[in-house]
């Protein structure tokens, strides 16, 4: 008996819950020595509660921790130690990163649509307007409105994109703020 005076299967049970809460300080305190920078291995392994805390102690996720402590005279000694344990708990910071992947070929067609895009304004600006005749890249900065000219040109872009029987066509526009 120890002195929470439970014997049989409680003090079985107690033993192993103190001793997975020593793996837990154990791996607390080496999560402290691994961020100011020293080279140590975290024993996660040594307890079923670490290795499933894993990603909640050192990973990346934000974790909470709650540690609750008792007003009564007689576990003011658990009391401190439990304080001393959230202090240290409360010293590790994890890096989050959102968890997210990206279809490469996605990227590849986003990468492939701004090329074309590209191109189609480098053509423009060359005077190349048949190529890529519906891009309009002038700038309409400082104007209050539209002048005849930029009306006509937008009429001309808007009438070809209309007739052009291509599914693929686009008017795109740039540079207009």
């Amino acid at each position: 008996m120890g002195k929470t005076e439970v014997d049989g299967l409680l003090l079985k049970e107690a033993r192993f819950i103190n001793l997975s809460l020593h793996y837990l300080e154990h791996v607390i305190i080496c999560l402290n020595k691994k961020m100011k920078g020293e080279n140590v291995h975290v024993p996660y392994r040594n307890s079923l509660m670490t290795m499933i805390l894993k990603d909640s102690l050192g990973g990346n996720s934000k974790t909470r921790m709650v540690a609750t402590i008792s007003a009564e005279k007689d576990d003011i000694e658990e009391s401190i130690s439990t304080c001393k344990f959230a202090m240290r708990v409360a010293l590790i910071n994890n890096s989050l990163l959102k968890n997210e992947s990206v279809d490469p070929l996605l990227i590849i067609q986003k990468l492939k649509k701004e090329n074309e895009e590209l191109k189609a304004e480098i053509a423009f600006l060359k005077g190349d307007r048949k190529k890529y005749k519906f891009v309009i890249t002038k700038s309409l900065e400082g104007k209050t409105a539209l002048d005849q000219e930029d009306i006509e040109e937008c009429k001309k872009i808007v009438e070809g994109y209309i007739s052009n029987n291509d599914p693929s066509a686009k008017i795109v526009l740039s540079n207009i703020t």
